[in-house]
């Protein structure tokens, strides 16, 4: 590994960690020494966001958008933040113009759902199948492909094959929890999504007249692991 990869794996590891103020204060460090590295600006504007300095993030991502235009992990991270924000017309856009450039970005069709429906032949399933299938990705990521397979299968009404996508999910899920019990935090500034958010945008499904929540923010939780299933043949 080059030296320079070892600084990103470094960084890569400190945000991991929580270590926000060391890798910001690394990132500026580098950044101001004439490092031109777009992951630099993406990991400065993580360690903000880590920071609760959301307003500099949002800075940083849009500088690095502009500055690296085919780099679609900073737009990715732009819409990802604008749709924590309430930004939800930059968002959307910042995540289409993400995933036109990088259509394996996983995370980005989570947040597009959001926002628009994905119909079941788009060939952004495939990508997100190819991800779900993969023995290079670990049982949590491939478990996010599975949740959002079954959200885009259950919104086309295809509701047989998106609970068994949702039922492997789960199992995946459960290999990873154990059988015991497992405490979660919700952030305190994590968005709501909400009825009068999704009626703003055009997508196949209605709105519910009231959302459920997952949990008040900042509110601790225990739940028990998820039950066990047998494996089932992926749809498709």
């Amino acid at each position: 590994m080059n030296s320079g990869r070892m600084v990103l794996s470094r960084l890569r590891s400190d945000l991991d960690e929580g270590r926000f103020t060391r890798v910001l204060a690394r990132c500026e460090r580098l950044l101001a020494s004439g490092r031109r590295h777009p992951v630099l600006w993406s990991y400065r504007g993580r360690a903000l966001e880590g920071l609760r300095r959301d307003s500099e993030a949002l800075a940083i991502y849009r500088e690095a958008s502009l500055r690296f235009p085919g780099h679609a992990q900073s737009r990715l991270l732009l819409g990802k933040l604008c749709a924590r924000l309430g930004r939800h017309e930059e968002a959307h856009c910042s995540l289409e113009q993400a995933l036109q450039l990088d259509p394996e970005l996983i995370d980005g069709y989570r947040t597009l759902l959001n926002y628009r429906a994905i119909a079941p032949d788009d060939t952004a399933v495939r990508h997100i199948l190819a991800r779900a299938r993969s023995k290079n990705h670990g049982a949590a990521a491939r478990a996010r492909a599975l949740f959002i397979l079954g959200q885009i299968h259950v919104e086309a009404g295809l509701d047989q094959q998106g609970f068994e996508y949702y039922r492997n999910a789960n199992e995946l899920v459960s290999s990873t929890l154990g059988n015991g019990s497992h405490e979660y935090l919700v952030a305190n500034n994590t968005q709501s999504i909400n009825a009068g958010l999704l009626q703003e945008f055009d997508r196949s499904a209605p709105a519910l007249p009231v959302a459920p929540r997952f949990s008040l923010p900042g509110c601790r939780a225990r739940e028990r692991a998820l039950p066990k299933h047998c494996w089932h043949a992926m749809p498709g």
